[in-house]
């Protein structure tokens, strides 16, 4: 679903109702464009390694002292008994000895400033945020 900005705001389906429509976790007003993003074990692993090779870069070489991991419940969901692999992934590129703490959330809050200067506060779901502190 496209937001009032440039970027989109994911919503995850939770059911179908018998006469076809879906049931989202989040809103979905009128007459908005929905796109329907496909997801697996495979490719949320896959975006995890980029996120975490994204912080890595971001750290110029410097190693973290401490790694948060705040993981959506609609990961966990999806990922299932695999979920443990998410913070494996990250621990592999960032750094094994490196103490890293989890949690799951259930909804995020964001504004998306950087691509408007009037965005809204907007909720989204399935992300995954990594924050290494030096």
């Amino acid at each position: 679903m496209r937001s009032g900005n440039s970027g989109f705001l994911v919503r995850n389906i939770t059911g179908k109702l018998d006469d076809g429509s879906l049931v989202c976790q989040d809103k979905v007003n009128p007459g908005d464009t929905v796109h329907i993003l496909l997801g697996n074990k495979r490719s949320c692993l896959q975006a995890t390694e980029q996120a975490a090779y994204q912080v890595r870069e971001q750290l110029g070489g410097t190693s973290p002292r401490l790694i948060l991991v705040i993981s959506s419940l609609m990961r966990r969901a999806l990922l299932g008994r695999s979920a443990a692999q998410e913070l494996k992934v990250i621990h592999n590129i960032l750094g094994e000895n490196i103490p890293l703490f989890g949690l799951c959330s259930q909804r995020e809050i964001f504004t998306a400033t950087h691509l408007d200067k009037n965005a809204k506060t907007e909720t989204h779901n399935s992300s995954l945020i990594i924050l290494a502190i030096g």
